[in-house]
């Protein structure tokens, strides 16, 4: 059984996740490209220090985590192959660069 204290700082961690998954979600895509710029901007200053300071990075991560979007799937029978949508193509764009931005940071995670 989980103690108090350790269930506590799940919930914690909880609402920290759910509060990030609505700030991304609830911006306009200007908005969230200006996130995802300093998010990676954050990145490269975080690894560019000698000695890499491994809760930033890990908040960092815990950040960005929340900002990820199940991937998106189309039946192809169909579908034709016209280009989607701007804004469908943009949030795909800002979601291909979250992941990456992502696999970035936990290749340095220990």
């Amino acid at each position: 059984p989980l103690s108090k204290l350790t269930s506590a700082i799940w919930q914690r961690q909880i609402r920290r996740l759910q509060r990030g998954i609505l700030k991304f979600s609830n911006a306009a895509k200007a908005e969230q490209c200006k996130l995802v710029v300093e998010a990676e901007r954050l990145l490269d200053e975080l690894l560019g220090q000698p000695d890499l300071d491994g809760d930033s990075l890990c908040q960092l991560i815990r950040r960005c985590a929340s900002w990820l979007h199940a991937p998106v799937f189309k039946a192809l029978a169909g579908v034709d192959e016209a280009s989607p949508p701007d804004g469908q193509q943009d949030s795909a764009n800002l979601q291909c660069r979250i992941r990456q931005l992502l696999i970035r940071a936990l290749n340095h995670v220990d």
